[in-house]
């Protein structure tokens, strides 16, 4: 049994890792694109925002969008949701080779 539990445990242990890279990417990845849409906005306080729009999605997850929409709207700027949602793609691919360079 010791070898068995031994398994379960690196298997916990992985899946923990797992989970934790996850949360530090979409965190990365909701940072970015606070930055991208603070400055599309113009907003004098980008990293405020960004901060902002990034803890408010450990809060309500599967917000980002359509917050994003609806700032951008507010500011007049006009963006797709298509292109909303490649830009999140982008940021994603980003912060994920950021993190596994730094691992």
């Amino acid at each position: 049994m010791t070898a068995l539990k031994q398994r379960a445990q690196a298997l916990e242990f992985q899946y923990a890792r797992q989970e934790e890279l996850r949360f530090k990417t979409f965190a990365r990845r909701d940072r970015m694109i606070g930055r991208w849409a603070g400055y599309v906005m113009g907003l004098d306080e980008v990293e405020a925002y960004a901060s902002t729009l990034a803890a408010e999605q450990v809060v309500q997850p599967h917000r980002l969008l359509d917050r994003l929409k609806r700032d951008l709207a507010l500011a007049g700027v006009t963006v797709t949701e298509a292109d909303l949602g490649r830009r999140m793609d982008e940021f994603l691919d980003q912060a994920s080779d950021e993190l596994r360079r730094s691992a």
